[in-house]
């Protein structure tokens, strides 16, 4: 009898199993646009409820092969994880390089209004100790030093200009290759090709 009522638990249908599958597809619904967060996830609720149901059974071998799963998967995670921490790195990056940009033309716009709209004819004619530092990008692959190119003291137009006054040296952001700054104190995200084109466009010749 004892063996009958056993079973009987065993092929009864698990709610508990429903709600908790519903649970997850919920949250992956909230972290769409994450997609290896929901992966890892998913993986840590399967992995945990092989093991579970292991346990709940009471049978060694599949204890111990509901363990070795956990600990083969979860060993994983830290590999899926990865990609999530290089996006928010790029990420930062990214807005680290636009901010920089965006007080560096703060910095040239005050040297302007000083000079009659004029703008700098090298950087190095803003005496400021605070300016420099601005002049690295996070992404840089080379380490410290200057990461931009500026030319609009090459251009012979006065502010606000429409024209592109400073760019990244090298692409160095992925997808959108590098950012670059107007004379009007727009920053805007160019890909390498719109970037080439610009320079033939405009008759100007890439500098690093």
């Amino acid at each position: 009898m004892e063996e009958a009522d056993k079973t009987e638990y065993y092929d009864k249908p698990d709610k508990k199993a429903g709600y908790k599958i519903f649970l997850w597809v919920l949250l992956g619904l909230l972290f769409f646009f994450m997609p290896t967060f929901v992966i890892c996830i998913l993986v840590v609720c399967g992995s945990f409820k092989w093991f579970w149901y292991g346990l709940k059974r009471k049978d060694p071998f599949h204890q111990m092969f509901g363990g070795i799963a956990c600990l083969i998967i979860l060993s994983f995670i830290p590999t899926l994880m990865i990609p999530v921490l290089k996006q928010h790195r790029e990420y930062q990056q990214k807005n680290k390089c636009k901010d920089n940009l965006k007080r560096i033309y703060s910095y040239i716009e005050a040297y302007g209004n000083e000079h009659d709209g004029e703008f700098p004819e090298q950087l190095s004619d803003i005496d400021d100790d605070g300016f420099m530092g601005l002049l690295h990008c996070p992404a840089d692959k080379y380490g410290e030093g200057i990461s931009y190119v500026y030319i609009g003291g090459e251009l012979e137009v006065k502010m606000p200009a429409k024209e592109l006054i400073m760019y990244g040296r090298e692409p160095w952001h992925s997808m959108i290759s590098r950012f670059v700054l107007y004379g009007d104190g727009s920053v805007r995200a160019m890909t390498e090709d719109s970037f080439q084109e610009y320079l033939a466009e405009e008759g100007l010749k890439k500098r690093k």
